[in-house]
């Protein structure tokens, strides 16, 4: 796909426009493929898994999904007040993301860190760190609280969605905008309804380097007086 990309004569941008200088590419092809596959692969896919399990789990758990509601509705009078620049002050959504990534993980892979030789590259598993009563009191649990309580004793640098150091993930910030953004539109505008209740996330999802993810059905009901300019112009 990458040889087809050079060989085509395109005046679009795409997400590969920026390598290709007047002298040509400035990577090699593995190189490129390589960035082509973390680009599409890491900038959609675990979005979509974390917006899928964090819904999941707020509706789950009717006591954390009202008190979301509440800070969100209370924060924004109108569908245009929802800026990303608000969505950073609501604490207890922040807590609700960063338990949304403890409990269920983006990436069902584990987080490479120093290869040992050249056959032996060791990993730390994302979901069985988050997962370990080492590290969290009863960490099947969702209770955004716990990044709020300051004497909480969990141990909350054990979850590292984003990896760490030189290798943590580039698009970090974009994908925590992104995730706010989407929260706080879709739950100031629908209240929601877990439709396939007998559904568990923990037991139907399936592990690869991403999560093979069940259906989860969702039932929307528009708010009253949830003004949307863009939905309510036709």
């Amino acid at each position: 796909k990458i040889i087809q990309r050079m060989n085509m004569k395109i005046t679009r941008r795409d997400l590969l426009s920026g390598q290709f200088g007047p002298n040509g590419p400035g990577m090699t092809i593995p190189e490129l493929s390589g960035q082509a596959r973390t680009i599409i692969t890491a900038g959609s896919e675990t979005t979509a898994t974390f917006l899928s399990g964090t819904t999941y789990h707020l509706l789950k758990n009717p006591r954390v999904y009202n008190l979301l509601v509440e800070e969100i509705l209370s924060a924004y009078s109108t569908y245009e007040d929802i800026t990303d620049t608000n969505a950073w002050r609501l604490k207890y959504l922040s807590a609700v993301m960063d338990e949304g990534f403890r409990i269920y993980p983006p990436i069902g892979a584990g987080i490479y860190r120093e290869r040992m030789k050249k056959t032996v590259e060791p990993s730390t598993s994302s979901w069985s760190t988050c997962r370990s009563p080492e590290n969290f009191h009863n960490p099947d649990e969702f209770k955004p609280e716990r990044w709020l309580d300051p004497d909480c004793t969990d141990k909350k640098h054990a979850s590292q969605p984003f990896s760490l150091g030189s290798r943590v993930y580039i698009g970090r910030n974009l994908a925590l905008k992104e995730i706010r953004l989407v929260l706080s539109k879709m739950l100031w505008v629908y209240d929601m309804e877990l439709v396939n209740k007998s559904l568990d996330l923990d037991r139907d999802s399936t592990s690869y380097v991403l999560w093979g993810k069940p259906e989860i059905w969702v039932r929307f009901a528009r708010r009253r007086g949830a003004h949307v300019p863009l939905l309510d112009s036709e």
